[in-house]
């Protein structure tokens, strides 16, 4: 099956409600819908169904409460729930922490995402770091998202420089974006053996520049493919993405592409010993796509056929 490695699928309920646009007036409109609340519970559930539907059976998602770990269990998708977490100031961090805290301790296959680096102060990343390496579950940020993520940050340099003097990059450590990169930054990504999730429709639908994925991929960074949510994408499709991916790097083989939708995102979610690709020992989570080779079922955004779970139609 596919791995989608970034689906926060909590925001199914926001698809169509905004067009292209700036970062920055995209997510004032978000942040009123934060406000406003939202029926995250039954959002979840339809965006985790359209995933499976799609030929997508393991996921990252990012959510704001519980209704995430349901949505996958019904739906029947594999994968790991990220608690997500803010807190720009200081004194907020205690308190976070407190919450984050009970989510990581909490049943079930749980993640912490503090948010990103320009909206969870120093203490809380730092704090949020020690959390997710004593419970021993993975980590996930945004990370460069934004070219002036680094002016946010004062004199901390690069976004991902800062993150790695926080403690939370490493081998269960998710980047999502990563958008804009020093080669510096590259290098400690892959030293650090981090992994970055590239969502191609989320990063046209922003009008970002190129993104430095080839640079990753030469470097050895582990690379897998997520579609955002529906507030910034048309669709929750992997298999849209593998295509879009394509024609934004054209040059890249997709054999690689392929990896990317796959055992990359089974990599970047910690989770490459149950899925990601057909061995022994492995679980059954296929998808059956209406194409004849793997060029086929990158830039054909071919229809999905069938879809089972640990060797069962879903």
């Amino acid at each position: 099956g596919l791995v989608n490695a970034h689906p926060p699928v909590e925001l199914t309920g926001l698809v169509g409600r905004f067009p292209p646009a700036p970062f920055h007036d995209w997510v004032k409109g978000v942040m009123e819908v934060r406000r406003q609340g939202g029926e995250y519970s039954g959002w979840s559930l339809e965006g985790a169904r359209r995933l499976l539907a799609d030929g997508t059976t393991c996921a990252g998602d990012f959510a704001t409460g519980e209704w995430s770990l349901e949505a996958l269990r019904m739906a029947g998708l594999r994968g790991v729930a990220y608690g997500e977490f803010t807190g720009p100031r200081p004194e907020q961090a205690g308190k976070v922490l407190e919450k984050a805290g009970a989510w990581a301790y909490g049943p079930g296959p749980r993640g912490l995402a503090p948010h990103a680096p320009y909206s969870v102060s120093e203490p809380l990343m730092r704090g949020m770091a020690r959390v997710a390496a004593d419970t021993r579950i993975p980590l996930a940020v945004h990370a460069s998202e934004l070219e002036e993520e680094g002016d946010l940050l004062g004199g901390a340099g690069g976004p991902v420089r800062y993150l790695e003097a926080c403690g939370v990059l490493g081998p269960r450590t998710l980047a999502v974006h990563a958008n804009y990169l020093e080669e510096d930054e590259i290098r400690i990504l892959a030293r650090s053996g981090t992994s970055v999730a590239f969502c191609p429709g989320s990063h046209a639908f922003f009008g970002h520049r190129d993104h430095p994925l080839p640079r990753l991929l030469e470097a050895g960074v582990n690379a897998a493919l997520g579609t955002d949510s529906l507030a910034s994408n048309d669709a929750i499709s992997m298999r849209r993405e593998m295509r879009r991916c394509a024609e934004a790097f054209p040059d890249l083989p997709v054999s690689r592409i392929m990896e990317m939708a796959t055992i990359g995102g089974a990599r970047a979610l910690g989770l490459a010993h149950e899925v990601g690709s057909l061995e022994i020992g492995k679980a059954a989570d296929l998808v059956a796509l209406e194409a004849l080779s793997v060029e086929g079922v990158v830039r054909n955004e071919p229809k999905v056929l069938g879809v089972w779970r640990e060797g069962k139609a879903a």
